[in-house]
């Protein structure tokens, strides 16, 4: 991640987006201005045109019945336990068929009428940036999903009037009293075009991501500058026989680090700095989050194996529950401290090459694991 953000910011440079320039070609840039688009997306069914959107959806509901069910265990008198499951019923709106033929209770199968109509979402292909055109990964990025509340007051659709709640781009079948069974409520949204920043490479008139293989890795920066712009001509830098990692630790560092790439769009306008510390930010919570999810994958891993001899005691009568109880607590104990000790070994070692600093903290802390542990149990 470093390496990407590192180089990133050397030959980061804002450009204007009323005229391309093609000297930018293989740079990164910031691009601030507005989208827009030619294209008209059409939803047949209610006969709805939506102009100047990159994107648009429907969400259709219906009211049902919907059967929920709770089992509990109950003492017999013989000693034993039984499951005894209690069903319920109630009316709500569900944004898939709930097949009724299913249901528990005879009184209420079958009586969920299907959908006509479902849910659809539309996405404009041409999408521009003032003179730039948006690749599909940078579109895919307008979320910034509204309300379409310039819709006619009534349609018709799939057999059925449709009339708006106020200006929310909510129709309903019916708008009086109590929804009843059958009854159908569509939501319609929309990304209008508007305010937006790109922070990707220029490629002719449009966009592509900087990604980890584009990184030079053999020149000699920070102490000469790196290169200015990436060779959109090759397919990937480096790419090839002497590229190819040595160890197993640059196995697992290139495996890691071959899927970051730069190639953000926000929907407002922000600083070059704004956009490299939004990406960065969103990079570091990716990170994290695996490093989390490693530990925890260490930590059960070992929690089920140490919690094996325990459940062997359960069998006892009287006193089992309670080997069993105090068992799981010293499994729990030890899963820990296991957990920590392979967790900082394999991402010490996977860091060893690129961060030989923070391997030996890592190396440090995994030591301390085993070491403390031992140490007060000697002095007991």
């Amino acid at each position: 991640m470093e390496q990407v953000f590192g180089y990133a910011r050397r030959i980061l440079k804002e450009v204007g987006s009323e005229k391309v320039d093609y000297s930018n070609e293989g740079c990164l840039v910031s691009v601030q201005g507005l989208t827009a688009t030619d294209e008209l997306l059409c939803d047949a069914d209610f006969n709805f045109r939506f102009t100047n959107c990159a994107k648009i959806k429907r969400a259709v509901e219906m009211y049902q019945w919907v059967e929920s069910s709770t089992t509990e265990e109950r003492d017999t008198p013989g000693g034993g336990k039984d499951k005894v499951t209690t069903y319920s019923y109630d009316m709500r709106w569900v944004g898939t068929h709930n097949d009724s033929s299913t249901f528990h209770d005879s009184y209420y199968q079958n009586q969920n009428p299907p959908f006509p109509i479902g849910d659809r979402e539309l996405v404009a292909m041409r999408v521009s940036l003032g003179a730039f055109s948006l690749t599909k990964k940078l579109i895919s990025q307008m979320v910034d999903w509204r309300a379409a509340n310039e819709l006619p007051p009534s349609c018709f659709a799939a057999g059925r009037s449709f009339r708006q709640q106020g200006s929310s781009g909510v129709y309903m079948t019916n708008l009086e009293g109590q929804p009843q069974l059958g009854d159908m409520r569509v939501t319609f949204q929309q990304v209008e075009c508007g305010n937006a920043t790109v922070l990707a490479l220029q490629h002719d008139n449009s966009f592509t991501e900087l990604s980890y293989a584009m990184i030079p890795k053999r020149c000699s920066w920070p102490w000469s500058p790196p290169p200015a712009k990436v060779d959109l001509s090759q397919p990937l830098l480096e790419h090839g026989k002497d590229s190819l990692p040595t160890n197993p630790c640059c196995c697992i560092g290139n495996c890691i680090q071959s899927g970051e790439e730069l190639n953000e769009l926000a929907e407002a306008h922000l600083s070059a700095g704004e956009m490299m510390g939004r990406a960065e930010g969103k990079q570091k919570c990716i990170h994290l989050g695996l490093l989390t999810l490693g530990y925890f994958m260490f930590f059960i891993g070992f929690l089920l194996q140490f919690q094996f001899v325990p459940t062997l005691f359960r069998i006892v009568p009287w006193i089992g529950t309670w080997v069993q109880y105090f068992g799981n607590a010293v499994a729990f104990v030890g899963a820990f401290f296991c957990g920590c000790f392979w967790w900082s070994g394999t991402l010490a070692f996977s860091w060893l090459f690129s961060r030989p600093i923070r391997a030996i903290l890592l190396f440090s802390f995994a030591t301390a694991m085993v070491a403390v542990p031992t140490v007060l149990s000697q002095g007991h």
